[in-house]
């Protein structure tokens, strides 16, 4: 392939004098652009046309060509457009402020618009030129009009009504970023306010007149509020439960433990649905035999409810008493809106899903508790198609049961899982035991056969009657032997 091009070139070099078909070899020289791509773009555009030839010379950033005379005329018009600074490549601007010393101003500059941890890219390179007094910034033009913005802003006479001061502003509970859009849309028809957000720093910083620094504060101050899902802190002292019991009940049912329950609430700004899962912390203090709670406020209002339910004099008809519920047949989500919903108007009734140990963990007085493990005894039914399911076994003698048993889980998959027939493989003898529907069985049972299976020797009751031997030959042929 080489070769090919070496040919190329030296017949496109050795013509006769005539300047429209011998190739000259000039170089270009490019500034804003990548060589490689120059050259990638004259080799495009000339693709056809083996007179041309172009080749990057990325480190002294050229272009090599060779070409005739008549075509090296439109390529240094192609260079030509294609080399051209970018929107975003840095200029150098210099400014000279009249009312500020230089040092003052790019101090501050350096400060809004310079090179940190968290602006990595975008930045501007600054430096002092006391000679003339002014400052030469290196920066994209996008960020020049900024610039220009804020030295206009500074660079004013003594008057504090316009000269603009520059202040910097903690914030303990909003993003920078989000105070800063707010501050910007707020102040879009004022061209004197300049707002730098710094996000590491949790902070923001402003330059704006005195007068829109007092107005400036009030607005911060009103959005710089902890919202309504920040973690509050509450402490619970049990009067009349164990704290290490109450302590163990709460976390179980609104902590993040290893024993806590799968039930999360889930709040948004439209109620319960949607919106992310809290939990709260729990510690035991046990010098004062007290609970700390760290947990949003409408969580912190359920553990205060359930804790008032818990901690009761030793009546039984008024303390509330947690106790688990296993649930076999139905979903427990279910049964909990079930339960909740005939007790909807009781706040001393509780009723929380475990999806994850098909359980219920219900608060509840003595007598409730009895009527609700009625109730549940009640939906905890089995479904008609529960109530249909047997036990087989069929006797294996060609596929290997492992095998045998995934084949038939995948064809049930898409069977709801409460109704997917249950299935074990076991070796020596070879079998599987399931338990299913008369219809699954037969489902399985034609799967088996089309797997290879004898339909005779497959159900353990016919296996019962045959006398076949299964004979493994390790020499000659078994259709031979058979």
């Amino acid at each position: 392939p080489v070769q090919e091009h070496i040919r190329a070139t030296f017949q496109l070099l050795d013509q006769p004098p005539d300047p429209a078909t011998r190739g000259e070899l000039r170089r270009y020289e490019v500034q804003h652009i990548s060589a490689r791509i120059v050259a990638n773009a004259i080799s495009g555009i000339y693709r056809l046309n083996s007179r041309v030839q172009a080749f990057a010379d990325t480190t002294a950033g050229t272009v090599a060509v060779l070409a005739p005379a008549r075509e090296h005329e439109q390529i240094a018009k192609i260079v030509e457009q294609l080399d051209r600074p970018s929107a975003n490549e840095p200029v150098e601007r210099l400014y000279r402020p009249q009312h500020i010393s230089p040092d003052s101003l790019i101090k501050t500059l350096q400060t809004l618009y310079g090179y940190s941890s968290y602006r990595r890219t975008n930045y501007a390179r600054f430096s002092a030129d006391r000679t003339t007094q002014s400052i030469v910034a290196i920066a994209s033009p996008e960020l020049h009009k900024k610039i220009e913005q804020t030295v206009k802003l500074l660079d004013q006479p003594p008057d504090p009504s316009t000269r603009g001061e520059i202040k910097r502003y903690t914030l303990q509970h909003i993003s920078p970023e989000t105070i800063t859009q707010a501050i910007e849309n707020y102040f879009r028809d004022e061209q004197r306010v300049q707002v730098v957000a710094e996000p590491e720093a949790s902070t923001i910083t402003v330059i704006a007149p005195a007068s829109v620094h007092q107005e400036l504060q009030k607005l911060i101050a009103g959005l710089d509020k902890p919202s309504e899902m920040e973690p509050v802190e509450q402490v619970y002292r049990p009067q009349h439960m164990d704290p290490q019991a109450m302590l163990d009940a709460l976390e179980s049912l609104y902590g993040t433990g290893r024993y806590a329950s799968s039930y999360r609430y889930r709040y948004s700004r439209y109620g319960r649905s949607g919106g992310r899962a809290m939990s709260a912390r729990f510690t035991l203090d046990r010098a004062t035999r007290s609970i700390i709670a760290v947990a949003p406020p409408p969580l912190q209002q359920k553990i205060k409810a359930t804790f008032e339910l818990l901690d009761q004099p030793p009546d039984p008809a008024l303390r509330g008493e947690m106790k688990r519920y296993a649930i076999r047949y139905v979903e427990p989500a279910q049964a909990a809106s079930a339960i909740s919903g005939i007790y909807r108007d009781d706040p001393r009734v509780q009723v929380f899903a475990d999806t994850t140990a098909s359980m219920l963990m219900v608060v509840a007085p003595q007598q409730e508790q009895e009527e609700i493990a009625k109730l549940i005894s009640e939906l905890d039914q089995k479904s008609e198609v529960q109530r249909d399911r047997v036990i087989h076994v069929f006797n294996l003698s060609e596929v290997d049961p492992y095998s045998a048993y995934r084949t038939l889980r995948d064809a049930f998959l898409d069977v709801p899982l409460r109704q997917r027939p249950f299935i074990e493989s076991e070796t020596d003898p070879d079998r599987l035991v399931v338990r299913a529907t008369p219809e699954q069985i037969d489902q399985m049972r034609k799967l088996l056969v089309q797997l290879g299976e004898d339909p005779l020797l497959l159900d353990a009751e016919a296996a019962k009657g045959a006398k076949v031997r299964a004979i493994a030959v390790r020499r000659g042929s078994p259709r031979a032997l058979a």
